[in-house]
């Protein structure tokens, strides 16, 4: 067409089609079309092929080998024998001849024709398109803009940021318009925070803030909350029920007093306390302190390591 060839590669499992303008069909310039093909989806398993000359050269079956792939070829004058890809080459052509006349050029063409294949559900695939069935997402479009945007609750990768995101304890970080931040200003290689004021939010991520006068294109991770001082009244605190025994009221300030240390030669004194009257009763025992906690000494005793030491020191001078 034109005085190019076309070489087209079909997906057996997705009807995935991939058609590359070609000057020339040689073996060289099939292997380096196939290599790019392979650059952004990876080695197939299987190339079923015809008996073109250019699959038929050694430079294509050391490529295949290098690759790791199986090369069939189909039958002679069998075409029905790679049936998919022919049934595309007529496809092809038939769209081809109906943009003729239309803007743009052959590629124009091919990429309109491309782009409307790829996104066509097909009831032979559960009406999923190759789109959908290569990438395992729905190919947008511009009718998609009809459409109202949903909030992307069913959307599955909406859902895996929100389970890391409740994982790793992390928090969505929003500013309001006027508010105060502070603005993770650069100079050099060196950094300082500068407050500045939320003007505008521009999608999700970015703000415009002014600092300095200055007005600035921030990331949300640049800025931090900026929490402007609280003046508080000089009220004085009542401490109306404190027991001023236990702890100092000095200044409004309460100051813990050091807890009083037990005295062996002291006495403690035992009572019951009368629930009615909220003082002790008359009955008081005074009970002396006494300490009946073994205590443990190793005062005058060696350690056993040095036992058969010892014993070989008495000896030489026995």
């Amino acid at each position: 067409m034109e005085g190019d060839y076309f070489l087209v590669v079909v997906d057996a499992f997705s009807s995935w089609p991939e058609v590359i303008r070609m000057r020339s069909t040689t073996a060289e310039k099939t292997v380096k079309a196939m290599a790019e093909i392979f650059a952004h989806w990876g080695p197939c398993k299987t190339i079923v092929s015809d008996n073109g000359p250019q699959f038929i050269p050694e430079t294509f079956k050391k490529f295949c080998m290098a690759e790791g792939i199986q090369h069939i070829t189909s039958a002679a004058y069998h075409p029905q024998s790679n049936g998919r890809a022919e049934k595309f080459v007529d496809t092809l052509k038939t769209a081809l001849r109906k943009l003729e006349g239309t803007d743009g050029g052959i590629d124009s063409h091919l990429r309109i024709f491309l782009s409307s294949y790829r996104r066509t559900p097909s009831n032979a695939f559960n009406n999923k398109s190759p789109f959908e069935l290569m990438t395992g997402r729905k190919m947008p479009s511009k009718f998609d803009l009809l459409l109202e945007r949903s909030d992307g609750k069913g959307d599955p990768n909406v859902k895996m940021a929100q389970q890391f995101n409740r994982h790793h304890g992390a928090k969505a970080r929003t500013f309001g318009i006027g508010e105060t931040v502070y603005y993770q200003m650069h100079h050099g290689n060196d950094w300082m925070w500068h407050p500045g004021v939320i003007l505008k939010q521009l999608g999700e991520t970015n703000f415009l803030i002014n600092v300095k006068d200055r007005i600035i294109k921030a990331h949300k991770n640049q800025l931090q909350r900026r929490v402007s001082p609280i003046h508080q009244d000089n009220e004085t605190d009542h401490y109306d029920d404190f027991d001023c025994n236990s702890y100092s009221c000095q200044n409004n300030q309460v100051l813990e007093s050091p807890l009083p240390q037990d005295d062996p030669n002291e006495s403690r004194m035992t009572g019951s306390f009368d629930d009615a009257d909220g003082e002790f009763s008359e009955e008081v025992q005074i009970q002396p302190y006494v300490n009946d906690r073994p205590h443990r000494t190793t005062a005058g005793k060696l350690p056993e390591k040095y036992k058969d030491f010892v014993m070989a020191v008495l000896a030489k001078h026995a």
